[in-house]
């Protein structure tokens, strides 16, 4: 019986053609820095402490831990300076890139759905990203953390790991109590969000358009199709029978 839905955010509940949104968030924040580091020198080594938090499991320390020990050491800024430098920039600059997404009818109606039959449910988006920053695009998406008591949310804060490693999802399910059998993974990235999750036994309903050639056949799936489809299969009652 399923027991937890874990829920990408990004071209999942959230339209965000990141080939946009990351060059212009890029351009944002290291304009708001400018008087800190040089711009393009400073894209340089965000870039790089972002691939060492990505890279791999680090149990020792969080992604926040692993990507301020070497963002400090390629830039010489402190870290207790630049961490209340970027919150404000997230909670007063952040937002005007909302304007790049677009929210997807279905999501709210599909995540009350998902309380109201008792699901565990995380927000399972790649933890790159500090909270404040996740809760912004939640809220873009309309199911803002004011309206859903989250079970999980996985942020650079409270991650040891990240997309696709194996040790990201197995940290969600130990936060959730829950067995990989017990769980559904819903993502539109198979490389990010499908594949690794099914290594582990969970299975994976898949946002993508039904044109799309399925990438693996041997990879156990839920279903697959728009988030659009997979509220019908929900509302009908027909998800577990998928």
């Amino acid at each position: 019986m399923m027991k937890a839905i874990l829920f990408d955010l990004d071209n999942t509940l959230l339209s965000n053609d990141v080939d946009c949104f990351v060059p212009a968030y890029m351009k944002l924040v290291s304009s708001y820095a400018a008087d800190l580091y040089e711009p393009g020198l400073f894209v340089r080594d965000l870039l790089a402490a972002t691939e060492v938090m990505a890279s791999d499991d680090h149990p020792a320390a969080s992604n926040e831990d692993a990507f301020w020990t070497e963002f400090s050491r390629l830039t010489g800024l402190d870290r207790t300076t630049m961490i209340p430098f970027f919150t404000r920039f997230y909670q007063t600059r952040f937002g005007d890139l909302r304007e790049l997404t677009q929210p997807r009818p279905e999501a709210r109606p599909l995540v009350a759905w998902a309380f109201s039959q008792g699901y565990a449910v995380a927000i399972a988006t790649n933890p790159l990203f500090p909270r404040v920053a996740i809760e912004q695009r939640l809220d873009w998406a309309g199911v803002r953390v004011e309206g859903f008591d989250y079970d999980l949310i996985t942020a650079y804060e409270n991650s040891h790991s990240a997309k696709p490693h194996r040790a990201y999802y197995e940290g969600i399910l130990a936060r959730l109590e829950c067995d990989a059998a017990e769980a559904l993974m819903v993502g539109d990235d198979w490389e990010m969000d499908i594949a690794p999750a099914a290594q582990l036994g969970i299975k994976g309903y898949w946002i993508t358009p039904p044109a799309v050639e399925l990438p693996d056949a041997a990879v156990p799936l839920a279903g697959r199709g728009t988030l659009a489809d997979l509220w019908a299969l929900c509302s009908s009652g027909r998800l577990e029978e998928g």
